[in-house]
C-alpha cells in the first residue's frame, strides 16, 4: 500500500533529522531527559556520517531512530512502529528515496 503524501513525510522526516536548530522547538515540543539525549545523539551520528547512505549502513543509527521514533509516541498514536528488523528491512527498501532527498536538500543549501 503506498505511502500517503509520502514525499512530503521523508522531506519533513529529513528536515528534523538533520537540522541541529531544531534541538529547541523540539525541547520545548517534547521535553529534555531521555528524549532529548536520544534525539541529540541520533543528531550527532548523523552529522558525522560521511551521507545518508553511510548513516543507516550502521545499525546503532537504526536503533538510534527507532528509539527516538519510539520516545515521540509513534507506537501510541494512530501510526505503529514495526518490529525492529521489520523497520530495518523498510529503511532497505527506502535507500532509493533516502538517497534522492538527501540529494535534494542538498541542491536545497547550495
Amino acid at each position: 500500500m503506498p505511502i500517503v503524501q509520502r514525499e512530503k513525510k521523508v522531506e519533513k522526516i529529513a528536515e528534523v533529522i538533520s537540522d541541529g536548530k531544531t534541538a529547541k522547538g523540539f525541547t520545548d515540543k517534547f521535553g529534555g531527559g531521555p528524549t532529548l539525549y536520544f534525539y541529540r545523539k541520533l543528531l550527532h551520528a548523523r552529522h558525522h556520517a560521511r551521507d545518508v547512505m553511510d548513516f543507516v549502513n550502521d545499525r546503532r543509527n537504526l536503533e538510534l531512530c527507532y528509539c527516538v521514533l519510539g520516545l515521540w509516541g509513534m507506537n501510541t498514536r494512530g501510526a505503529r512502529l514495526k518490529e525492529f528488523d521489520n523497520f530495518c528491512d523498510a529503511v532497505e527498501r527506502a535507500r532509493s528515496c533516502l538517497i534522492e532527498t538527501e540529494s535534494v536538500e542538498k541542491r536545497r543549501i547550495h
